[in-house]
């Protein structure tokens, strides 16, 4: 398992946490030039995984902020993932994207670096929005 632990935020709250897991048998490791695979610290975490008999593979793992659509915030993440998975040969990129696709689309970050949306859950309602994984 490689991750970027949540940390203590102000007013008592507790940010958000990414973590990649793996078998055993699978090689992880942290991408070249990206110190502990952090791009966004607590939000964005990529990582390669070495499989036997193929190149490796980029695996990220996002959660963006709830209830902001593509603010700022949001904006930056999809940026940074979009320069982490950019050239990569294989890449997948998983999240808790807490938006709809059409936002996603709109942002431009699938495009640009050259990635499909696969496939998005259905929302599943929270206290403070929605998330969509």
């Amino acid at each position: 398992m490689l991750c970027s632990p949540s940390t203590d935020c102000a007013q008592g709250q507790t940010s958000a946490g990414v973590a990649i897991f793996a078998r055993r048998t699978v090689g992880l490791r942290w991408p070249d030039g990206l110190a502990r695979g952090a791009a966004v610290p607590y939000r964005l975490l990529s990582t390669m995984v070495d499989l036997p008999g193929w190149p490796p593979l980029l695996v990220g793992s996002a959660y963006l902020y709830t209830g902001e659509g593509l603010s700022q915030r949001n904006l930056h993440i999809l940026k940074m993932a979009e320069q982490v998975m950019e050239g990569a040969h294989l890449a997948l990129l998983g999240a808790d994207w807490n938006f709809g696709s059409a936002c996603l689309e709109m942002s431009g970050m699938p495009r640009k670096a050259g990635m499909l949306i696969v496939y998005f859950f259905q929302k599943c309602e929270v206290t403070v929005g929605y998330s969509r994984i």
